[in-house]
């Protein structure tokens, strides 16, 4: 199974989905991450059989999982034959399967609950006033995307593009990919079945090429949901400015929409177009510069003239898209990026600990405030922090200053 998930039915109906399984947590279920829960294990045998096992942290330990009669799964545990946790995964309205019906998203944090994307509309306006949304949306009526009109033979229109949702649940009937992160958004494009992209380190690529079906907006975790809009959406830039659009200044490109233009490349990279970027087409992003070299790339190359690399520091920034996530501490963030070759970029959130980029750094915006620190490799000869080069300043500023302070306090004694 590419990527398995776990289903609970009810009077031959689907009741409630886990969403894919990643090898650590199922996607669907937010709170599987927390320590208590991480236990969870997907197996499968050699005849194709696949199961669900949870294991608890010591041997004196053992559990109970079990389904409730009203849908929930359930675990009790016990230390020394005496019972220490009971739970259940929690289940809101939003969680029943397909609640908001084909194209529609359930956040149970709002009123209604269930809402249409943008670029979409209820497909049955009466029943979605009444709050029965099983029908769901449909787009709207004139919002064709570019693979319609292709067909009815038109030439007058423009490329198709994503409209980026957070923190969601993602639909069912998953197709997987093996692609890398950075082609996930163009493979889509080239599809024209295509309908939603998603992207999980572990799992790959996730595909959507049917009706989008039981989606869920969580108020923290999930993944991030690219849904297919036509042009034209994206233009209207609803509550949005032009920053806010998906790869606006295309990979390792910055976005300010403060400034004119608004887009400008990282400190050390240049448009990889420069004749296209000049006429305010950045989707091609920007590259490093011939002259400048990471160490890595260096070493491949055979040359032993090799200065460590540092990182340039950028504030209040939207962090790139399909970030990595690792559990070490905020000392640890620098020097574990430093230490790994393909490590592009690392930031720090004391809720979320480290996370890293080893692909192209997409979807980069400059806010006027809030956002968090980015650190960027560079190269040293850009003349910014580096960690070596803060190592050699502390040695000499204890070699050699030091005893200077030491002995002119003497004399004044």
């Amino acid at each position: 199974m590419d990527a398995p998930e776990v289903f609970i039915w009810y009077d031959k109906k689907i009741h409630w989905r886990t969403g894919p399984w990643n090898g650590r947590v199922f996607l669907g279920i937010p709170g599987i991450s927390t320590e208590y829960l991480y236990g969870w294990r997907f197996v499968q045998d050699d005849d194709g059989t696949n199961y669900i096992t949870y294991n608890l942290a010591g041997q004196t330990m053992f559990g109970i999982l079990s389904l409730t009669p009203h849908g929930t799964l359930k675990i009790v545990a016990y230390v020394n034959k005496k019972e220490f946790l009971r739970l259940e995964v929690d289940q809101n309205e939003c969680d029943f399967y397909g609640k908001c019906g084909p194209f529609g998203c359930c956040d149970n944090s709002s009123v209604p609950i269930c809402s249409c994307f943008d670029g979409f509309e209820p497909k049955n306006s009466v029943k979605w006033s009444s709050r029965n949304w099983t029908n769901g949306c449909v787009r709207t009526a004139g919002m064709n995307l570019k693979c319609e009109m292709m067909k009815t033979g038109s030439n007058e229109f423009k490329q198709d593009g994503f409209l980026v949702n957070r923190n969601m649940k993602v639909p069912d009937f998953v197709e997987r990919s093996d692609g890398d992160q950075d082609n996930c958004g163009a493979g889509c494009l080239a599809n024209c079945s295509c309908l939603a992209y998603a992207y999980d380190p572990s799992i790959g690529c996730m595909y959507w090429s049917s009706e989008l079906i039981d989606l869920q907006k969580f108020p923290s975790g999930g993944v991030d949901l690219f849904i297919r809009v036509p042009a034209e959406i994206l233009s209207l830039g609803v509550d949005k400015n032009e920053c806010d659009f998906y790869g606006k200044c295309g990979p390792f490109g910055n976005c300010d929409n403060s400034s004119i233009p608004i887009c400008k490349c990282l400190e050390g990279f240049e448009p990889k177009n420069l004749e296209e970027w000049n006429l305010t087409n950045w989707t091609n992003g920007c590259v490093m510069k011939e002259e400048l070299n990471l160490k890595c790339k260096i070493l491949k190359n055979g040359s032993n003239e090799v200065l460590q690399e540092g990182f340039k520091v950028y504030h209040n920034m939207k962090v790139p898209y399909f970030a990595e996530r690792s559990y070490g501490n905020q000392d640890k963030c620098g020097t574990d990026c430093l230490a790994n070759c393909s490590c592009l970029a690392y930031a720090y959130d004391s809720s979320i600990g480290c996370v890293h980029w080893s692909g192209d750094l997409i979807g980069l915006q400059n806010f006027p405030h809030v956002g968090v620190d980015l650190f960027i490799r560079v190269p040293v000869e850009l003349g910014i922090f580096s960690l070596f080069l803060v190592k050699r300043l502390f040695l000499f500023l204890l070699t050699t200053v030091t005893p200077i302070i030491n002995q002119f306090t003497t004399l004044l004694y």
